[in-house]
């Protein structure tokens, strides 16, 4: 891969910026300006119609704060009312509390784990062939470790900034089985291959 490309492709994973209104499962603080010192809020779950009413309590003037724990990912919304005033917005709860990529993001991730996808493929197939010749040697190891390491950071970028639930568990599924191929079977048929070698004098 040409370096620049390579430089520019996480130049851009690490430029992608990040929302505030984005939390990770657990404790989740809602925080409302107001000089009241209580409030009503409803927090809508996702894809269900439950409601949970609880009043926000004062604890530092001009804020009223809510913390709710939850495990369940999606998009939330509350509403609240303090007195006559009325305010809503929305929230987003992901493993990482990294709001998910989307749009020419959420391509640019999907073709990115395409060509990784197919990279690896041709090279375990390659070391694969070559190792059935007796011509595999370090060289071969060392783009297989490559690959596997290349899986693993884009692995590592996808739990950040896609979150999907699917995605991650297809690419922890390959992981273990990118690392079995590139890491363990090639390292063994790469030893059997030079000592085969250095057997018949090669």
């Amino acid at each position: 891969m040409n370096k620049k490309l390579f430089g520019l492709m996480f130049m851009f994973l690490f430029a992608i910026t990040l929302v505030s209104a984005t939390y990770s499962t657990g404790d989740i603080e809602l925080r409302h300006e107001t000089n009241l010192t209580s409030c009503n809020i409803s927090i809508a779950y996702p894809n269900t119609t439950l409601l949970i009413d609880n009043q926000l309590m004062g604890n530092q003037v001009g804020f009223v704060n809510y913390t709710f724990n939850t495990n369940t990912i999606g998009e939330y919304n509350y509403y609240g009312l303090c007195g006559t005033e009325s305010f809503s917005n929305s929230f987003v709860v992901t493993e990482s509390g990294v709001t998910p990529v989307e749009g020419l993001t959420l391509a640019f991730f999907i073709l990115l784990f395409l060509a990784i996808s197919v990279g690896t493929i041709i090279i375990t197939l390659r070391y694969f062939q070559r190792g059935v010749n007796m011509e595999m040697d370090l060289s071969d190891l060392v783009m297989s470790y490559i690959s596997f390491f290349v899986f693993l950071l884009f692995y590592y970028f996808a739990f950040y900034y896609w979150g999907n639930p699917f995605v991650m568990d297809l690419l922890e599924t390959s992981l273990w089985v990118v690392g079995f191929m590139n890491l363990f079977v090639a390292s063994i048929m790469v030893i059997f291959n030079i000592l085969k070698r250095i057997n018949k004098g090669i």
